[in-house]
């Protein structure tokens, strides 16, 4: 029997917060208690009424949500929309974080500094 704990699965499943990080009591409660996706706990929400704070307050400064801050679904959405190659059964959240900060760079490079941040928050 194997003793290694397979903490990509554990992350994945959403049975963990990261790689050789567990869920704390607040997390856990707040995912169990408060019915909050794994993703919105690992971004500091802990019920529906801070994110939707959150994003309200947004709204009102005329600001998106920062990539750190989004669920891992709408961070692919981001890096399809930016024909960036992954694999997303097998890519982490951060590093679709790194590849699209990249990509970003790289079209604002090619653009000449022009806005290339407008692709990415077309996410709904």
């Amino acid at each position: 029997m194997s003793t290694n704990i397979d903490w990509a699965k554990l992350v994945s499943e959403g049975r963990a917060k990261a790689m050789g990080v567990p869920w704390t009591e607040r997390d856990l409660q707040a995912i169990h208690g408060e019915k909050m996706s794994a993703d919105d706990v690992r971004a500091g929400f802990f019920t529906k009424k801070m994110k939707e704070d959150y994003e309200k307050e947004l709204a009102e400064r005329g600001s998106e949500m920062p990539l750190e801050k989004m669920v891992k679904k709408d961070l692919i959405k981001i890096a399809k929309e930016l024909k960036i190659d992954f694999n997303e059964k097998i890519i982490s959240k951060g590093d679709l974080i790194l590849e699209i900060k990249s990509k970003r760079e790289e079209l604002k490079i090619k653009n000449d500094g022009k806005d290339a941040e407008n692709v990415e928050q077309k996410v709904e």
